[in-house]
């Protein structure tokens, strides 16, 4: 049966770039509060909601959803000296359970539900200190743009004095190695420079000590003859040197990268890279020789040493490959770049020379995270899924090159009756595209089975083959987590 959309106006908006002019016929449907793409939006869930009425077992289709949509799973956990601690989705609560192990015993450390009721303030996002007796956690009330940063006790749950405001919710923190407190990005008070002014005005990188009040905070790094600028501040891995950086407020571009060396005094601030086109990302050090992931004459991104005594030169660690570098991590003793191959992750160990020692095998064509963990600590963490794969937590062993499932989502069916391909279309300019077609095992693929068709395209950014039940908060937690180019690691 043949359907009848509802008709759907073409205008003569348009763009020029570089002499070109680029059409954008469908302009008028970004003005979502217009009465025409109002009217719109309502013809098209009509006629949406007739078409799935008419689909056979759409009951028995909607109760696997609603069980997919509710199943139980936990997060990538976050490991200190002491204590680890880990989210956990609980059915029919709204939001993640905060769990701890300490001496091989799991506890609730901080349930949301259970402490705001009927609130509308969420559990944002959250980061255990190195010694895993501290958690840092950020509250957002009601959508408002603005984070909350409390601190609590893993041990006794108390929550300590002290709060931060004024962090904006894109922004994070970065624990101190001591953990005796956490860097922030923010202006001090939950009010944004005016309409009109430069967003980076008032914006400055602060030091706050955990259990003390906000106003004995002390600013590490601002850029004042920069308004338009934002910057981050973290410490290394080894505790000795500060890294400082700072990116335009648009967000596009690189990103400027200095040192600034703790154990000094008054240490000078070292600028290692002024603020350009390349991103670089701090991974590691040894001593004065720092480690970066970075698209300076790279665009699918490379790892490059920078010495500190020679600072001007740099050489490549880990060289530019055909594939994108979308990550890099350093744990016991290794470094692992995750690298996207036709969408497909591959996370591939390198020693600290830079020689490639071998691939993670992964249990299919999907996608993982990058490897998580400390520099000198062998036992480290990633995720993998894919479409027919649930999302699963793995424990890894760089000594024996070995991980081990920690937690798998639950699947109210069974996964090994299907499977994700991937497959090619060829785009008018000759470009290959990846298509991931998942589908039971036993389907014969004659074009005859309905299907469910999903894209994305926008922003430079791969549409990952993942379980698709990954929850908003998790998803969250993951970008957080991962290390952009123009932030830092925690």
């Amino acid at each position: 049966m043949r359907v009848l959309y509802p008709p759907t106006p073409r205008s003569d908006a348009s763009d020029t770039f570089f002499g070109t002019r680029v059409p954008d016929p469908y302009r008028w449907l970004e003005s979502t509060q217009s009465p025409e793409v109002k009217n719109w939006v309502s013809l098209e869930a009509t006629l949406g909601a007739q078409q799935m009425a008419m689909l056979p077992d759409r009951e028995a289709f909607r109760s696997t959803v609603q069980r997919l949509m509710s199943a139980p799973f936990d997060s990538v956990p976050d490991r200190g000296r002491d204590a680890t601690i880990f989210a956990r989705t609980v059915p029919n609560l709204p939001q993640p359970v905060l769990m701890v192990t300490r001496d091989g015993r799991t506890s609730v450390l901080l349930d949301p539900n259970a402490r705001w009721p009927g609130s509308p303030t969420i559990l944002a996002q959250w980061f255990l200190s190195p010694d895993g007796n501290t958690l840092a956690y950020a509250t957002d009330a009601a959508g408002g743009g603005w984070l909350r940063w409390h601190t609590l006790s893993t041990t006794s749950g108390r929550e300590e004095p002290g709060s931060v405001i004024g962090t904006p919710d894109w922004a994070s923190i970065s624990w101190a190695r001591d953990s005796r407190g956490f860097y922030y990005d923010g202006y001090g008070v939950e009010r944004q420079p005016p309409i009109g002014a430069p967003i980076g005005k008032g914006f400055a990188a602060f030091f706050h000590r955990a259990g003390t009040a906000q106003r004995d905070d002390v600013q590490v790094y601002a850029r004042p003859d920069h308004p338009d600028w934002l910057t981050y501040a973290s410490e290394s891995w080894d505790g000795r040197y500060l890294i400082l950086g700072a990116v335009e407020g648009s967000g596009s571009g690189g990103n400027l990268v200095a040192i600034r060396a703790l154990r000094a005094g008054s240490a000078p601030t070292i600028t290692l890279r002024e603020l350009g086109a390349a991103q670089y990302a701090y991974v590691d050090n040894d001593g004065p020789v720092f480690y970066f992931q970075t698209t300076d004459d790279a665009p699918r991104g490379k790892v490059v040493a920078i010495d500190l005594r020679d600072a001007a030169r740099e050489r490549d660690v880990i060289p530019q490959r055909s594939d994108v570098l979308e990550d890099v991590g350093a744990a016991g003793g290794r470094f692992f770049a995750r690298y996207l191959h036709d969408v497909v992750s591959h996370l591939v160990a390198f020693d600290r020379s830079g020689e490639e020692r071998y691939e993670i095998a992964l249990p299919g064509t999907g996608t993982a995270s990058n490897v998580t963990g400390e520099p000198a600590d062998p036992i480290s963490y990633y995720s993998f899924s894919s479409p027919t794969y649930p999302y699963t937590v793995y424990q890894y062993d760089v000594r024996r090159n070995k991980g081990t499932i920690v937690s798998q989502r639950y699947a109210p069916f069974d996964p090994a009756r299907y499977t994700t391909n991937e497959l090619f279309a060829v785009s008018k300019d000759g470009t290959r595209i990846p298509v991931f077609v998942a589908h039971r095992r036993d389907l014969p693929l004659d074009g005859r089975a309905p299907a469910m068709i999903t894209g994305y395209g926008g922003f430079g950014d791969a549409y990952h083959p993942i379980w698709q039940r990954h929850t908003t908060w998790m998803a969250g937690q993951s970008a957080f987590r991962s290390r952009r180019m123009s932030r830092r690691r925690r």
